[in-house]
């Protein structure tokens, strides 16, 4: 009898992957019926099979679950990349800002202790419209201040600051207030509100502190502009309110100097709502103020008012008496 088993056994393998003809797969299925040996081997390789697909399932399962995790750490990789970008972007913006409130600063101190020749021009604007000019000369120790409101009132201040000598006069009312105290009646370099003045006032920590704070304050805007033909920083704080102001604090800088050129501090409510902003406009000269533009005034031709239990300075804007 001729031994089909060798030859059934190598068909099993085309047998199992489905590519045989039906008419060897009836002739393997026939003889398998009735060959324990070619049975037998049938089946072990039919095992064999299920174990290498289980194997390979269990590492497709692995791969996929692994490339699931390779893709949640780059997207939180780059949720992070973009945070640290974001960061550091902030963190420029911040040192770049608090570079130039720095710079300003010490400009500021430089100018006040350099200049001690100077003419200022100080014009208030008050809704729309000038309401007060005020100029200041010094030279030296002394200095000499002129005012003229929207009215066409004018108050002069006479000082010397090394013999503490100060007289306040009323040119109209021709009365004059001896001071007993040595003010400045406008502060040079100008004040502002966004680099504090060194001194007693304020330590340096607190100074840095101050500035720091404007740094990284979000409603404050720095920004690179050209005013009255010079090159500036605007730096502005928006959205400020008190009581019955509602106002854009705004300081402009010239860069080269450090100078205080235009400020806004607030604006007055007026009764049906509207704001009327409150503007300083400051003009300089150095080095032209002579010995005429700060002479002694002539006290003579006005009236003394001054009282001798009122050692408040006097404020040169109005004398009222």
């Amino acid at each position: 009898m001729y031994n089909f088993c060798k030859i059934v056994q190598d068909l099993l393998p085309n047998y199992m992957e489905k590519t045989t003809s039906n008419e060897t797969n009836a002739f393997i299925e026939e003889h398998l019926e009735q060959c324990e040996e070619c049975t037998r081997v049938y089946n072990n390789m039919k095992s064999d099979i299920e174990v290498h697909t289980e194997d390979i399932e269990e590492g497709v399962d692995y791969m996929k679950k692994f490339n699931k995790e390779v893709k949640h750490l780059k997207f939180w990789k780059r949720i992070l990349i973009i945070i640290l970008l974001i960061l550091a972007l902030l963190a420029g913006i911040v040192i770049h800002r608090y570079s130039i409130l720095s710079r300003l600063q010490e400009l500021d101190e430089k100018t006040a202790e350099v200049i001690k020749n100077y003419h200022l021009t100080e014009e208030t604007i008050e809704g729309g419209k000038t309401s007060s000019i005020k100029d200041i000369w010094k030279k030296g120790d002394i200095s000499a201040t002129k005012r003229i409101d929207s009215n066409g009132q004018e108050s002069r201040v006479w000082q010397n600051g090394s013999t503490e000598e100060g007289y306040m006069i009323d040119v109209q009312k021709n009365k004059y207030y001896r001071m007993f105290e040595i003010v400045p009646m406008i502060n040079f370099p100008p004040l502002s509100n966004f680099v504090p003045k060194s001194g007693y006032v304020l330590l340096d920590s607190e100074i840095k502190k101050s500035m720091l704070g404007t740094a990284i304050n979000p409603r404050v805007s720095m920004d690179s502009i050209e005013y009255e033909g010079k090159q500036c920083y605007k730096i502005k704080e928006s959205n400020n309110s008190f009581n019955d102001y509602s106002f854009d604090l705004e300081t402009i800088f010239e860069k080269e100097t450090g100078l205080v050129l235009y400020t806004c501090d607030g604006a007055v409510k007026n009764k049906d709502g509207t704001y009327d902003k409150i503007e300083k406009k400051y003009k300089y000269e150095f080095g032209t103020v002579t010995d005429n533009d700060i002479i002694k005034p002539d006290l003579s031709q006005y009236e003394d008012i001054t009282n001798e239990n009122d050692k408040i300075p006097g404020n040169v804007n109005s004398i009222e008496r």
